[in-house]
């Protein structure tokens, strides 16, 4: 049936096969040519549906017969190891043997459940929805969209009363306006790992549903294992996949085929009354995966290869992959069917494909930069002989045009005059105040040069009480008024942060500038002050091509800054949906409310200002948390950040800290030691509602036929393996290497394989190609500082996941490569490449009577000069 994704055509063909007493084939019209005319041919397919036929051209027949129980009901294609997909067939006993362990399972007594149907046929996740409802009297609802599509319609339908999807499509359900006011009673999750945060965000959010997690592979007939959530005993990272269904008897062995003890790790050998006997047309394969066990039990076992171990006498969860089977997308992948096919490319000669993750590399504090402190963890950053990093060598050369963007603190002053004669209130200057030593010294310096201070902080809801005590012993030691801002959303705010940035931080500096703009506007406070170091501008604002000789401005900094909160402050996040943002939809209240970061204007070193607090303030260290925060919750965004990027989140502003002489080399280090107790951040995630994840991109690494050996276009890559291989099985990176790495015992060395510098983009995202050289390079330059492989001439930078910091890089960049000074604002006003091309060529047509004919002709053609 050539119907794949679930149309209504489809279920009734599928259906009427089946009462034909025939077995049905499903085809995914999105299956390239090659794998649809392998598995048509290798099933012996008798007819091809790809719409139904009409009744006048169907043969007449008689009364059906029902078909034998152990006739083929279906058989599903799944990824094969030779580079060809399997076929396993199903019988109807299988298929019956399942059907009634779902319906004791999920459905109650007398349940009618309606059920969306909104995944790929080829998928053996669906039999349960293609079913189960018409068996019981309930409701089949098809939707033939794909992909994400679908899942809105599910959403958008709104009658669904029981789910059966994987962890992927539930992660993006759970995200859909109007997904809580689903009927839904029961949830069946299967297809890939189930994070244990993920089944508390679906509890909470659906807490009449009861949450299954099913297991089983597609030998095995859909699922032969299930377990009930449970929110007070499922603690682990993944919920467990549990007990096995009626009539399934499972062993856990060794690589010797021995029972292996509770508690410990084996292979999952699995076997039910209607389970698959083999692979079609595949006897070696079959040998090897379909097993007898005399020594345990008669009959044949499945070797699933998927490790597991039994957490009490009768759980079990599930650890992995024995073999070097991939799962994408819920949906198991063969890594080998992805290297031949590009190993078809008639220029690539070796090919190695798995999902590749950052990875912490084992480092010592003498591979650390001698000068900042900076190590090889960090990406991005090279060292030279000396072991001095890029950092520290960029900014040498631009050390004297950056010290002038620092201002004195007889410019504060100004700053404070003009704040009096625009206040509208009491008060010149909100100050965020989080109760660190850099903020709360730059309040008790506010004070003494004769601000009329008001001190803000958020209480995020883990603020140290010994943090708190400071702030409160501070302002009354002042006399200064203050107070604590709160919201309820700040959980929220925290998990997105921590899905975006790998960090809470970001979530909660949005907020503190949220939250402290509405309050400084109703106030009538013209200026905030922010106590980031001069680090921090470094990291999150400036980059050292902005200081170079030729084009440095601080006024044109101070615009593109501007510009830059523009967009930072509407851009889509949690703080925007769950916060009140309306304040930024105009440029007015950039107007009424100005930003000074504090430590522009004065320069102190951290021993200075620890003395000045000894001695001056009643501040005193916390002991309750990290020296680098007074933020409990920091602990868990820098473990995550840790985790998910592999590097400390503090070591690149920290890094600056000691280049900008606000930090010696030991302190920064100090500070960045600071030791995680791994149970009490998994309590912080666990409130927030947070599971770190490996980022993982499916990475194909090749070696090019060709001398010299050149990078082959990803596009022509990626277009030759999606004509072989499915969607899912398309890599998300291409690297190109001299050799395969080899371990000693002659297998790949997957940990020796570089990282993708670049990932590629979906093919759904909409690309429009650059039209004529100038767009062109502005989108190879795009690409570059993103790190994808292909940018469209009407993409928005900052929809692409660029940051500001990306934006300024970006613009200098193009600045070079035309010798021009491009305004930095622009990198924020002119955010798609063909916006950006036409101020780029009208700056080229101004500077044209001061070129040459050769360099007029190189500029126009989109050549660097």
């Amino acid at each position: 049936m050539g119907c794949g994704w679930a149309c209504a055509e489809a279920v009734i063909a599928l259906h009427a096969v089946n009462a034909a007493g025939a077995a049905f084939v499903p085809l995914d019209p999105g299956y390239p040519e090659h794998r649809l005319r392998h598995i048509i041919d290798d099933a012996g397919v008798g007819r091809v549906l790809d719409e139904l036929p009409a009744v006048d051209e169907l043969p007449a027949i008689g009364p059906l017969e029902p078909p034998a129980l152990d006739a083929e009901a279906y058989v599903l294609y799944t990824s094969g190891s030779t580079g060809l997909p399997k076929g396993v067939p199903i019988s109807h006993r299988g298929l019956a043997e399942y059907l009634a362990f779902a319906a004791g399972a999920y459905l109650e007594a007398g349940e009618a459940p309606v059920v969306p149907l909104f995944s790929s046929l080829s998928f053996d996740l669906t039999i349960t929805s293609l079913f189960l409802p018409l068996l019981h009297g309930g409701t089949l609802i098809a939707h033939p969209e794909d992909g994400a599509a679908a899942v809105h319609a599910v959403v958008r339908d709104g009658r669904a009363t029981f789910l059966k999807a994987t962890p992927s499509h539930l992660e993006l359900l759970s995200r859909l306006d109007g997904a809580a006011n689903l009927p839904l009673r029961t949830v069946v999750v299967g297809g890939e790992a189930f994070g244990t945060e993920l089944a508390r965000r679906l509890q909470r959010l659906w807490p009449a549903a009861r949450i299954f997690n099913e297991y089983g592979p597609t030998e095995a007939v859909v699922g032969c294992m299930v377990h009930r959530f449970d929110a007070d005993r499922d603690t682990d990272a993944d919920v467990p996949i549990g007990a096995p269904a009626p009539g399934v008897r499972l062993a856990v062995l060794d690589e010797h085929g021995r029972l292996v003890p509770r508690g410990v790790a084996g292979e999952l050998h699995i076997s039910r009354p209607g389970m698959a006997t083999g692979y079609h047309n595949r006897p070696e394969l079959t040998a090897e995966r379909f097993v007898a066990r005399p020594e345990l039990e008669p009959g044949v076992f499945y070797r699933s290869g998927d490790l597991v171990r039994f957490c009490d006498p009768t759980t079990l969860t599930y650890l992995g992959r024995l073999d070097e089977q991939l799962k994408v997308g819920g949906v198991r992948l063969e890594p080998a069917e992805v290297e031949a096919a590009l190993l078809s490319h008639p220029r690539v000669d070796q090919a190695a494909v798995r999902l590749w993750h950052p990875t912490v590399p084992d480092g010592t504090a003498g591979a650390r930069c001698p000068r900042c402190g900076l190590g090889p963890e960090v990406p991005g950053v090279s060292f030279d002989a000396d072991g001095t990093c890029s950092m520290c060598r960029d900014y040498d050369a631009v050390r004297e045009q950056a010290q002038q963007y620092f201002r004195t603190v007889e410019d504060l002053l100004a700053i404070r005059d003009r704040a009096r004669a625009r206040r509208r209130g009491r008060h010149d200057v909100l100050h965020l105040l989080s109760g660190g030593k850099d903020s709360t010294y730059a309040l008790y310096r506010l004070v003494e040069l004769g601000f009329d201070v008001y001190a803000f902080t958020l209480d995020n809801g883990f603020i140290s009480e010994q943090a708190k005590d400071n702030i409160r012993r501070v302002v009354a030691d002042l006399g200064v008024e203050h107070t604590f801002a709160t919201t309820d959303a700040m959980n929220e705010i925290f998990r997105d942060s921590l899905e975006r940035y790998a960090n809470v931080c970001n979530g909660c500096y949005k907020t503190i500038y949220t939250l402290s703009v509405n309050e400084a506007d109703r106030l009538g406070i013209p200026v905030i002050v922010t106590g980031l170091s001069r680090g921090q501008f470094f990291e999150t604002r400036l980059t050292p091509g902005q200081f170079a000789l030729d084009r440095f401005d601080p006024d044109a900094i101070d615009n593109a800054v501007l510009e830059a909160r523009k967009v930072y402050h509407r851009t889509a996040d949690a703080v925007s949906r769950l916060l009140d943002v309306s304040r930024f939809d105009t440029d007015d209240i950039f107007e009424r409310v100005e930003f000074v970061d504090f430590y522009r204007y004065v320069d102190v070193e951290l021993a200075e200002l620890l003395a000045y607090l000894d001695t001056r303030a009643p501040w005193i260290r916390p002991t309750d948390t990290g020296r680098s925060t007074n933020c409990l919750i920091n602990a868990a965004g820098i473990a995550v950040h840790k985790q998910e990027r592999g590097f400390h989140n503090y070591a690149i502003p920290y890094s600056w800290d000691v280049r900008v002489g606000h930090k010696q080399r030991d302190e920064a280090l100090e500070e960045l030691d600071d030791p995680l107790d791994e149970g009490e951040v998994q309590r912080l995630l666990d409130t927030v509602g947070y599971q770190p994840r490996a980022r993982e991109i499916l990475t194909a690494w090749y070696r090019s036929r060709e001398v010299p050996a050149v990078d082959i276009d990803p596009d022509e890559l990626r277009d030759h393996v999606a004509a072989r291989v499915p969607a899912h099985g398309v890599p998300a990176a291409f690297v190109r290497v001299a050799q395969l790495p080899l371990s000693p015992n002659g297998k790949l060395d997957v940990a020796a394989l570089p990282a993708p510098t670049r990932r590629h983009r979906d093919a759904s995202g909409g690309y429009l190609p650059p039209s004529g050289p100038l767009e062109g390079t502005i989108c190879s330059l795009w690409a570059e500082v993103l790190g994808i492989d292909r940018v469209g001439a009407v993409d928005d930078f900052f929809d692409l996941g660029g940051t500001s910091l990306d934006a300024l890089e970006m613009i200098v960049l193009l600045s070079e490569t035309y010798e021009l000074t491009i305004p930095e604002e622009r990198a924020f006003t002119r955010r798609t490449p063909r916006d950006l091309a036409g101020d780029i060529e009208a700056l080229l047509v101004a500077a044209i009577e001061a070129m040459d004919d050769d360099a007029v002709a190189k500029a126009l053609e989109g050549e660097p000069r």
